[in-house]
């Protein structure tokens, strides 16, 4: 009986040891993915702020060369801007849905590690029910099926007549 409270105590405490450790593993997949996500929205501020910075610059010389042409005001110098404007829009736009895309990637992988960490713990409990009760059970002697008084006395009297 002593062998087995010390095997079901130590099943008791690595189990608890495990589940502590599977849940400080998903609050630092979760602390890196938040880490990460800020650097991605850090990535792409800086990323809009240079198209923009860009867009102004290529902006500037249309306009001085439509000055320095003397068409300054016209159509061309209007399409030319527009078309800027346009690209860097959709240059915008397109590193927006970059950023999204990722955080819902970050989103799913951290569902996966919450779904792994809840299946370890049910496997942890699994075993330990299973160590806990498969450890009783070896505890507590028990008699072959049929070894009871009924069955001694049928054994003992097949065939003569009683």
């Amino acid at each position: 009986m002593g062998f087995t409270a010390a095997f079901v105590a130590i099943s008791l405490v690595g189990t608890a040891a495990s589940l502590d450790q599977q849940r400080k593993s998903a609050n630092a997949q979760k602390d890196i993915q938040r880490t990460q996500r800020a650097s991605n929205a850090a990535q792409a501020a800086e990323e809009q702020r240079k198209q923009i910075r860009e867009e102004r610059i290529k902006k500037a010389k249309i306009l001085q060369a439509s000055e320095n042409t003397g068409v300054a005001g016209g159509s061309g110098e209007a399409g030319a801007t527009s078309s800027i404007g346009t690209q860097l829009s959709a240059n915008l736009n397109f590193n927006s849905g970059a950023i999204d895309r990722a955080n819902q990637i970050s989103i799913f992988q951290q569902n996966s590690v919450t779904a792994q960490v809840k299946a370890s713990e049910f496997s942890a409990l699994t075993n330990l029910g299973t160590s806990i009760f498969g450890g009783l059970s070896k505890s507590v002697p028990s008699k072959p099926v049929g070894d009871n008084a009924f069955s001694r006395y049928q054994s003992g009297n097949q065939g003569t007549g009683d």
